[in-house]
């Protein structure tokens, strides 16, 4: 998937069928990687880094029940600003409509997951947190 991590020397696609007709060194200049995530090319990646802030701000040392809050509001906006647009299904298709490749992607639901489930095992101790992710705006 789109920023998970790869170790070196691990296998990235599997070909079921026959793969002797498959251009290798196509395959491979379709592929990107690199030593960073990117919000352009990745958008679970701002995600993630606006739950980290929460769940910093919900350590035991932090206890910063507001910056929480304020992350939780962040996330509802991104999530508006994406709940419009399609989301592909990871199936990709050639011209006679035949299934060439299933990559994994994110759906709306993988998102919403992204964005509070995490938050919401950590507040699970600061009701302003909890209030707000339970608010009418968010559902």
């Amino acid at each position: 998937m789109m920023g998970d991590f790869v170790t070196r020397g691990a296998p990235l696609v599997r070909v079921q069928g026959e793969g002797a007709r498959l251009d290798r060194e196509r395959g491979r200049q379709l592929i990107a990687l690199d030593n960073e995530r990117t919000h352009g090319d990745d958008p679970a990646y701002g995600f993630r880094k606006l739950v980290d802030v929460a769940q910093r701000a919900l350590g035991t040392t932090a206890n910063d029940a507001t910056t929480a809050v304020q992350v939780v509001n962040r996330l509802h906006g991104c999530l508006r600003q994406i709940a419009d647009r399609p989301f592909p299904n990871g199936h990709l298709r050639d011209e006679d409509d035949e299934l060439r490749l299933i990559e994994r992607v994110l759906d709306w639901d993988g998102y919403v997951r992204l964005a509070f489930d995490e938050i919401r095992l950590a507040a699970a101790g600061f009701p302003q947190v909890t209030r707000r992710l339970e608010a009418p705006s968010l559902t």
